[in-house]
Parts: C-alpha cells; structure tokens; sequence
C-alpha cells in the first residue's frame, strides 16, 4: 500500500506555512518546534529498577545516576515509510535500557520508544508515576497553551478535563485509571496529540506539578502497577501535530493510528448501529423493575406487541437481568428462571443486543475445570479463547448481533494479575476479539477507560464504545461532545446510553424525570451510535422515539461523523476565550456528493454572534447559509463578516438552539440550496440522499428508503421554497429531479461554492500554478510507483 505518499504529498500541499520539527542532541536533549519556533523542550529522563530511582536530572545528587553511554543515528523502514532514528543507551547502574526518537521525513509524527535490554523487577512502591520515563516535556513550556485530556471510566468521561497548562495547577490525571490521550493547543490552531502507541494496556502518564525546585513535568513510560518487565519489551509513545485545531488533530492522528494497525472502517455496521432499538440496560424504565406480576418475558412480549408498531424497533437490548448470577457476577451463560420462566425460548425469532458482565469466581466453568480462571475474591477472568468461543457461540445461537462487554474496569481493578503482567490484559482483549471476529458478532465496550479504545485498535471487532456516564445518574449524559472526539478518531462510534421520549414514566425506580426528551433524542441520533429507546411501553411517544431519528424502516438517518464539541467550544473551557460564549458548542456535517451540510447545537444563557467558526475549523467550506429546527422556510446567511445573533439557547426544549447548514448551488443561473426531509434531526442524510447530480433541467436525486414509502424533499429557488413529492421504489431506491429554471445569471459550478476554504482577513492562501500542480501529481505518481 502506499497510502503513505498520498498522505505526505497532502501534508506537503496544505502545510505551506507550517512546519513541525522535532531536535536531537548526543546529550539526550531534545525539543519539538512549530514553525522554526521551540514549543516543547525535554526534562528529565528516569528508570525505577528494584527499590531505587534513577534520574538524569541529578539535582544536588539527590537520586542515582542515570547516564547515556552511546548514542546512535540510523533509519527504520517499516509500512508507515522510512524514519529517520536516534538512539539513546542509558544506564541505572548495571542495568541497561534503550531510549529512541523516531521522525518521519514528511509527516508532523514523532515515536518516541522505550526498549528493556535485560530482564527487570521493581519493587518500590510507586504511587501513579510511572516506571520509566520518556519522552519527558517540561511543562514550563506549556503555560500559554490550553489541554484537553482524557481520563476514568466511559472512555475518559469521568476524568477528561480542559484548562490551562499551568505547571503548578493543571488538572490532569494520571497512573492508569487517568491515563488516555492528551492534546496541547494554542489559540492560534496549532495542536500537538501524545499518546501510547502499542500494549495500550500497560502505559501510563504521568503529570508532576511544579513544586518548589522541581520544575513541572509531563511523562510518559509503563505503568506502576507493573512488577516485571521481561527483555525486549518495547513501549512506544506517538505525538502527533495539525495547525487545523483540535478536533483536526485528533482525526489526523485516528487515521495515522488506525493506518499504524492496518484497522479498516468497519464498511457495513451491524444491525444495531444503522437500525432503533429497544433497551433494557441502567437508566432504562425495566432496569431491575419487571413491575408487579410480570417477567422480564413479559416485557420482551410487550414491547413486540405494544413498542413495535408505534416506531419501527429492529431489534431489543438484554441487559444483565437475563443470565444467572451470584452477588459477584455471572455463573453461567444460561436464562435466569426468574426473570426468563420459558428460558431461551423467550428470545425466538428476536434480534438482540446481548449484555456480558464480569464473572464470579463460583461460576460453573471455573467449577468444571476444563477452562483456566485467574480469580480475585470477588472476580475471575479467562483469558483463553476457546472460553470465548463457547460463550459467543452462545450468543450467536441466542439471535446477537452486538455483544455489550460490560465491567471492564471493575476486572482490571479486581484482578491484580491484569494490572501487574505486561503481556495478560491486552491477550485477554485480543482473544475475546478474536472469538467475536470469527463468528461474526460485533463489540461494544461499556464500562472501559481510553486505554480500552485504544486496544481496539489490534481488535476489528470492536466497533463501538460507550462515551457518557449512566442515563439517569449522570445528569450530563448527553454532553458527550469531548469523548465522541477520541471515539471518532479510533473509528469508533460513540454510545450516548438509552434515553426516554417523555419527562415522566410513573414507577420508575429512580424516582426521576426526564427534563428533555427531544435532546436526548438528538444527541443519540447525531452521535452516530446505537439510538435506542427506554420508554415504559404504553408510554413511547413516536415522534422523539422514532420519527426524528429514523427512517420508516428503523434505519437511523445519521450525520457524515459523529457530533463533536467544537474547537470554539474546547478554547472557551481551556484559555476562557472572551469572544466566544460560555456553553455547548457541538457541530457534526455529512458530505454528499462532494457538498457538505452541517448541524451545529448551541446550550447557552448568553446572546451569539452566529457565524461558520464558532462551529466548524477552518476547513468548512465557505458560501453556507443556515436555517434553523423551528422554521425551515427562513434561510439565514452563514458567514463571518455576517453574524447572527441568537439568543436563549439553553438546554432545555424547545430553546437550544439547533442549526442546520446548506451550501449554495449554482445551476441553470439559481442559487439552490437543499433543505431535505424536514421533521428529521439529520435531514440531509447519505441514508437517504445516496446521490445528488447536475441535470439539464435541474438537480436529480438518489433516494433511498422502504419500497412505497411516500415523502416530501424540501429545497430553495432563488429565495422561493419549494418542496418535491416522492415515493420510493420497490428496490427501496427513486430518482427525482428537483426542477431549476433557466435564468439569465451565469452560473457558478457547484464545486467552487465548495472547494475554496473560508480564509479571514489575515489568512495568507497558497494558489498552486498548473505546472507546479503537475509537477507534485507527476511525483506523487512515481512515488507510489516506487512504493508498490
């Protein structure tokens, strides 16, 4: 493959005025520059062998010496291209270790690699710094610049912050439960990602705050729950940079990663990311509350009697009050008699999303012998594949499509023996992913840390993560704007959990309400995630349940990538921006047919100056113009030396605000300007719009849906609205041609309204002459001619 060359010759084009270097000295020293400018300078390096700490930072002779004996400069060839390499010995005592920098010659990406030369035990008891320590920025460096790290359960939702960098008050995180990506940003869009680059289940940060003579310091190295470290063991750190922004930075950054693994997008999701569901799962009304009388088989009865022809439900969510289980967790992968009187039977002809717990140290197969447990008092785990072979052939037979592997944190935490092999957690993930690959059933990890998303990586059958806390306990649930950034760049699709579609269900046992419905209802649609209902079932209000997020076949009409917090919206959190209003300021868009339509949600108390910055990074394309959930019919100019104000855009319904953004196409001498299926949170949808062409006559569409469907496409002439009746074919396909009239006015091609990128008084743009254009086409063709 030589995606590589199409990616350098991409950064060499579109970083005509940035550039990224990172230094290397025979000392050991080492800084990062952005454009001829030193933003990040090295501190000190260190290794814990035994009892003992050494440092290079030898401060008053305070700790033992660790010294570089050699250093070397090489190249590494490897999928990713040609790097150049320096090579640093150190030296604690006797014992040897191999520290390394690796830079590529073209793109803004620098590994930074730990290698153990001899076999090494550590026996002091460290609290959350790291065993070893490299690379090592002096946080000094940072003091201007804002943070945005990931840390805790739900993928880094309970522990991911945004601030200032300050040496001495940053709140970052660290050892391995805070531990997960980290970017550092200026305001001017230049933002650097670090994070671990292999055995993501072992490495650890760690953020020492400036105290007294110790300057501050971020690190990175294995983790201290690690008591032996064989030879060989090699433990890799990425950084990686954009001048576009965080949120650019971080997708760049997801596909180097996911390009590093050879992970493709999964192409076709499983039933329970393109369809509604039903769920069961905490925060759901029959969470542990069958009602009196009933069964949990009663409830899957009414929901396919009572649920299913008020919205178009494809499948259900079994939750952990289906198998048997002690105080500690699962005993066996069969029906709980209670909750299941029939047993499987229960589940005929049902598709299902299947919830796997943690497992008790009493369960059967630990009972029988025939299958290996590692227990704690109070959790056993298997790391054999053949144990997950059974249990997903299980599954599989059951009707799952989606297996929920739940607790993954709890294990981690219960099993000392996970925590302290190098080599035990991440075969455990592996080999699960394994038996789910081969049989052909997809995995959502639920409770996990971002460390869990990153193995993923090594895991296709991975494809989704839960982002937020639990619906109902969380009261922020929804704002999943920061956590869907990390899931989104590992090609992962958010989870926002359940949601009800009315404020109050009598007898549910939180003893709460819902205070916005419609929201909930959203934020799961444009999550690009599982959308699935909680409601009790004579309570399912259609519309938010079902009609604003789907189609009438169930299928969820989804955004091009999931919703994300804005850039606008990270700067305000970390540096308190004044310009920029205090609140959510989440954005999504999809391409069709090379024209972009965004969705922006604003939650706030203040007035706004609407314009396409505070939502979208400089890549957005210009000649937008905007319409608004509560009036389709008003289009708005979308423009940044023409802000809208708006005002009253809290979070409760029907006030935030939500914006809807749609290009101006020039044909036949008008201005259109798709509008699209109106009373639908997504409505210009690529599950609807397959294709949208030039015609003689106008603009021909590409509509998909259930055969007989009947629809109105809605659209702008020159100002004037105009909408299209629509049925969709037996082969759930039709083609309708939105008619234009011919005017006087010369046309503009459709591709120029998208193709220049919104440029500020101040932004400088390269035009790239025809010859020069040539001459990187001709060379980027002999180099992959080179590369094959």
């Amino acid at each position: 493959m030589a995606w590589h060359v199409f990616l350098a010759v991409y950064y060499f084009i579109g970083l005509a005025t940035a550039t990224f270097e990172v230094r290397t000295s025979q000392s050991g020293y080492y800084d990062v520059q952005i454009n001829n400018k030193e933003v990040l300078n090295s501190a000190q390096a260190y290794l814990y062998v035994g009892d003992k700490y050494y440092s290079s930072d030898d401060f008053n002779h305070r700790n033992n010496t660790f010294i570089i004996t050699d250093t070397k400069r090489d190249t590494l060839t490897d999928h990713m291209g040609t790097w150049d390499v320096t090579k640093y010995v150190y030296f604690a005592e006797n014992t040897p270790i191999e520290f390394s920098i690796r830079k590529h010659p073209s793109l803004p990406v620098a590994i930074f690699s730990q290698k153990f030369v001899v076999d090494m035990t550590v026996t002091a008891d460290i609290v959350n710094r790291t065993i070893s320590g490299f690379p090592n920025f002096d946080v000094s460096f940072f003091s201007k610049n804002g943070y945005l790290s990931f840390g805790g359960d739900w993928s880094g939702h309970v522990l991911g912050r945004a601030g200032k960098f300050v040496a001495n008050s940053a709140n970052i995180f660290d050892g391995l439960t805070g531990t997960g990506p980290i970017s550092v940003f200026d305001d001017s869009g230049n933002a650097i990602v670090f994070s671990p680059l292999n055995n993501f289940m072992t490495a650890s940060s760690y953020f020492w705050q400036q105290r007294y003579y110790m300057q501050g310091a971020l690190h990175f190295g294995v983790s201290n729950d690690i008591k032996f470290i064989p030879a060989g063991y090699e433990q890799h750190f990425v950084m990686y940079y954009s001048p576009d922004g965080v949120n650019q930075a971080f997708i760049e950054w997801g596909e180097f990663m996911r390009n590093w693994y050879q992970k493709p997008l999964p192409t076709t999701p499983d039933i329970t990311l393109s369809s509604l569901g039903y769920w069961t799962d905490y925060g759901s009304y029959y969470y542990d509350n069958m009602m009196s009388n009933h069964t949990y088989e009663d409830v899957i009865s009414d929901v396919v009697k009572t649920v299913y022809p008020e919205i178009p439900v494809q499948y259900i969510e079994i939750d952990d009050w289906w198998y048997e289980r002690d105080e500690n967790g699962m005993v066996s992968f069969a029906p709980n008699s209670t909750a299941l009187p029939s047993g499987l039977g229960a589940f005929d002809n049902q598709t299902l999303a299947l919830k796997i717990g943690k497992w008790s140290p009493e369960n059967l197969y630990a009972k029988a012998g025939n299958i290996t447990f590692i227990s704690s008092n109070t959790t056993a785990i298997s790391v054999q594949k053949k144990f997950w072979d059974m249990i997903f052939s299980m599954s599989k037979d059951m009707g799952a499509k989606l297996v929920i592997m739940d607790d993954l944190v709890e294990q981690i935490l219960d099993v000392e023996e996970l925590r302290s092999s190098v080599t035990l957690a991440r075969e455990w993930l592996v080999n699960m992913g394994k038996s789910a690959e081969n049989l052909g059933l997809s995995i959502q990890y639920s409770s996990s840390w971002p460390n869990h998303a990153l193995q993923s990586l090594e895991i296709p059958a991975v494809t989704q993560v839960k982002v937020s806390g639990r619906y109902m306990e969380d009261k922020g649930n929804w704002n999943i704007g920061s956590t869907s950034i990390l899931a989104h760049a590992l090609g992962l699709a958010p989870f926002k959990d359940t949601y009800w579609s009315r404020s109050v269900e009598d007898g549910n046992i939180y003893n709460k309400t819902e205070a916005n419905p419609a929201l909930q209802s959203l934020i799961a649609t444009l999550s690009t995630g599982v959308v699935g209902d909680g409601d009790r079932v004579d309570l399912v209000n259609p519309h938010i349940a079902g009609q604003y997020c789907c189609r009438e076949d169930g299928v969820i009409l989804k955004p091009g990538r999931p919703l994300t917090a804005s850039d606008s919206q990270i700067l305000k959190m970390a540096l308190n921006s004044s310009d920029i209003p205090t609140g959510d300021l989440l954005s999504t868009q999809t391409i069709i047919s090379n024209f972009t339509f965004g969705i922006g949600i604003l939650t706030t108390t203040e007035d706004i100056d609407l314009k396409p910055s505070l939502l979208f990074n400089n890549k957005f394309p210009q000649n937008q113009s905007f319409w608004m959930w509560s009036n389709s019919t008003k289009i708005h100019p979308f423009t940044e030396d023409m802000p809208y104000k708006l005002s009253n855009c809290t979070a409760t319904e029907p006030y935030f605000c939500l914006i809807y953004t749609t290009p101006s196409i020039s044909h036949r001498g008008s201005e259109v300007r798709l509008i699209g299926d109106v009373g639908k949170w997504v409505p210009m949808s690529k599950q609807r719009v397959e294709n949208i062409t030039m015609v003689a006559n106008g603009i021909e569409l590409t509509l998909m849906g259930s055969p007989n469907h009947k629809g109105k496409f809605h659209y702008v002439v020159n100002g004037e609205s105009r909408v299209m009746d629509y049925v969709i074919s037996s082969n759930g396909l039709s083609t309708v041609t939105l008619p234009v009239e011919l005017t006087t006015t010369t046309a503009v091609p459709p591709s120029s309204t998208q193709s220049v990128p919104r440029t500020t008084p101040n932004d400088s743009v390269t035009i790239f002459k025809p010859a020069i254009t040539y001459f990187i086409l001709m060379t980027s063709f002999l180099l992959i001619k080179l590369f094959q």
